[in-house]
């Protein structure tokens, strides 16, 4: 099924917001080799699979910027008290999950332990079924803040340089992504919404240190204060 063409289907292509409403998909060598109308599809081989698409929408894939393959599925409460054993089966099974719902791509903003890497690993191999992945490592929050909790979830580090050998210690790991939580939500007691949980320096910090090893950060912001930080540091989701 490498060389396979797709015909009489409705063709999202998304370079605009024009749908073709007989349309063709050609997939050779696992690439997409024509998208359009079937009045200007090019010679096709003879040895190509043809398949009558008629009544079906082909569509690129989607990609899903803020994924957390590896949390609970009944509760992110509950996170902190589930073995990596059990998470990292949920996280095989969301990732099926996802590309079967039309997720060809994803970024992980979240891990716990750090399954996502791994993941991102067997998803590239060919060894499970999955989107395209940005893998993100622990929750990376400061004392008392609002992922100090136990588990595999956390990432506990305080000021500047400690959390410097934070993100480097991410990097080790080989995550791509970053992710801080700047301020609280009711969760917990200790870091209740609207409180930030890192000053100005620990945020710059945090970007200062993944963006020179080229890393990007996300992180949980609800509040206008945590906004404001994170665009003050630079913060890249």
């Amino acid at each position: 099924m490498d060389n396979i063409v797709y015909t009489h289907a409705k063709v999202f292509s998304a370079v605009d917001e024009a749908v073709v409403n007989d349309g063709a998909v050609w997939v050779r060598d696992g690439l997409i080799a024509y998208a359009g109308s079937m009045q200007t599809m090019p010679d096709i081989p003879k040895a190509c699979v043809r398949v009558d698409a008629t009544g079906k929408f082909i569509m690129p894939g989607m990609t899903e910027t803020h994924a957390h393959l590896s949390f609970a599925d009944a509760s992110p409460f509950a996170i902190g008290d589930t073995s990596v054993e059990d998470a990292t089966i949920t996280a095989v099974g969301n990732a099926a999950k996802m590309l079967a719902a039309g997720f060809t791509a994803a970024v992980s903003f979240g891990s716990t332990y750090k399954i996502d890497v791994a993941l991102r690993g067997a998803i590239e191999a060919g060894q499970i079924m999955g989107p395209r992945l940005l893998a993100a490592g622990r929750d990376l929050g400061a004392t008392a803040s609002n992922v100090d909790s136990k588990g595999g979830l956390s990432h506990i580090a305080d000021g500047p340089w400690a959390l410097r050998q934070a993100v480097r210690e991410q990097r080790r790991d080989r995550v791509d992504i970053v992710k801080i939580f700047i301020d609280g939500e009711a969760i917990n007691p200790t870091n209740p919404p609207g409180e930030l949980s890192f000053c100005d320096e620990e945020v710059a910090a945090v970007v200062s240190e993944a963006h020179r090893r080229k890393m990007r950060v996300a992180c949980h912001a609800r509040s206008a204060a945590a906004v404001k930080q994170a665009v003050r540091a630079g913060v890249d989701f």
